[in-house]
């Protein structure tokens, strides 16, 4: 099969292109570094003639901290960028096209969340990420959208995105030997690794499914249950005597309600994919300074 796809340096693109390699399928790169054509969705001009495919798969939408740099650049990405994009995919003759979204268009997450909860997104990140869906639906309908939360996996090159706390909890036990938490830290997540979603991307391809799939990784917790468990997890591995601990800055009442899954029989993730993150990276770190 012929896929064509964007994100390809970025945490979960990385993860799909190389799974898709692994399974012996054609691949063609779009975007700004080390791609088959260059591409760039502020300003998208690509040579259409001889570029064809079956499938697109779109990893490189807005990320919270494109918004904080440049908002108004962030959204003009997210909705012109991302028109243009989808129109080019239908002008070349592509027939499924699959999104990587995000959890947070569904609003509040304290909640219980399958593909069939309402979306009332609460951010301007949230916001475009619906945004796409929908202008996706009105081209396309073969499509795919897959609304992870919490996604962890190896770091690429040009990774910035360490305030996200798969990353940044590892990274700080590494330098500071402590997690400082600024809020009351009872809110839930759920854990998943960039290669799950590219093993459900790669499935539902290959077994034709289409939709709204809530890619579920093995672990549920709390901000604050996370970062006990990062320093769990370490304190089991390392062999240096350092002693890590946790810093509460914010306190309030918090009922937890939080329930995310999935209705589909999708690939289950092995439960030791997140303990294998966070002490590699925080080794890895730690080594370096």
């Amino acid at each position: 099969m012929k896929i064509i796809i964007t994100g390809k340096t970025g945490l979960i693109g990385s993860a799909i292109f190389n799974n898709l390699i692994n399974n012996n399928h054609q691949i063609i790169s779009i975007g700004r570094n080390n791609c088959d054509y260059y591409a760039d969705l502020n300003n998208l001009n690509i040579d259409i003639s001889n570029l064809s495919g079956d499938v697109f798969i779109h990893c490189a939408g807005v990320t919270d901290e494109e918004i904080k740099i440049n908002r108004g650049q962030a959204i003009l990405r997210n909705t012109i960028g991302l028109i243009n994009l989808v129109d080019f995919s239908m002008k070349i003759g592509i027939s499924k096209f699959i999104y990587v979204s995000s959890a947070h268009v569904y609003g509040s997450l304290n909640q219980l969340i399958n593909e069939q909860s309402n979306t009332e997104p609460k951010s301007i990140y949230g916001v475009l990420h619906l945004f796409a869906e929908k202008y996706i639906k009105t081209v396309f309908k073969n499509f795919l959208f897959l609304r992870p939360g919490a996604v962890y996996g190896e770091t690429p090159s040009e990774f910035n995105r360490w305030e996200l706390i798969p990353f940044s909890f590892p990274r700080d036990l590494a330098i500071n030997e402590k997690i400082i938490i600024r809020s009351h830290g009872k809110q839930w997540r759920n854990f998943i690794s960039s290669n799950t979603i590219a093993e459900i991307i790669i499935e539902c391809i290959e077994k034709s499914i289409s939709g709204v799939i809530n890619p579920v990784g093995f672990y549920s917790m709390s901000v604050s249950g996370f970062a006990k468990f990062c320093i769990k997890t370490i304190n089991k591995r390392k062999t240096n005597n350092s002693m890590l601990n946790i810093e509460l800055l914010g306190q309030g009442d918090y009922e937890n309600k939080f329930k995310y899954i999935s209705t589909l029989d999708l690939p289950k993730e092995d439960e030791n994919l997140l303990k294998d993150h966070i002490y590699n990276l925080y080794k890895k770190i730690y080594e370096k300074n």
